[in-house]
């Protein structure tokens, strides 16, 4: 005995209305900064950082900041990195992450990520090698 299974023809979607008429979103700018930082923080050797009394113009770590030319976006993007890390691989992982998470999770097009290390930490907790000093 054989069974015969009968399919629906497949009756294509309806088009879409006109997205002029439906409204549209904006992104603050506060908000691809915060995705910046927090793709950053997803790298391996990106130290996450809070402000503190020995660094309270460095502020928290990592952080962004965003410039926009129309719908493009510049990200420049503040890391610290865990020593003995590749400064250069670290800063290529985190163009690459952050470009990719803004244009993924935004849809906006990423014109440039900077990357600045602006602290490297070291197996102590000590950033910068501060306390370290020959006597």
């Amino acid at each position: 005995m054989t069974e015969t299974t009968l399919q629906r023809p497949v009756t294509p979607a309806a088009p879409r209305p006109d997205s002029a008429g439906r409204g549209h979103l904006t992104i603050a700018d506060r908000v691809i900064e915060k995705t910046a930082a927090r793709a950053a923080a997803d790298i391996a050797s990106v130290i996450s950082s809070r402000s503190s009394l020995r660094h309270p113009v460095a502020g928290a770590l990592p952080r962004a900041d965003v410039r926009r030319n129309g719908r493009r976006v510049r990200v420049r993007v503040l890391i610290a990195v865990a020593w003995p890390a590749s400064l250069p691989e670290v800063a290529r992982a985190v163009r690459n992450h952050v470009s990719r998470q803004v244009q993924t999770l935004l849809d906006l097009p990423v014109e440039a990520v900077d990357v600045i290390v602006s602290r490297v930490v070291f197996e102590s907790g000590t950033p910068d090698d501060e306390d370290r000093r020959v006597r």
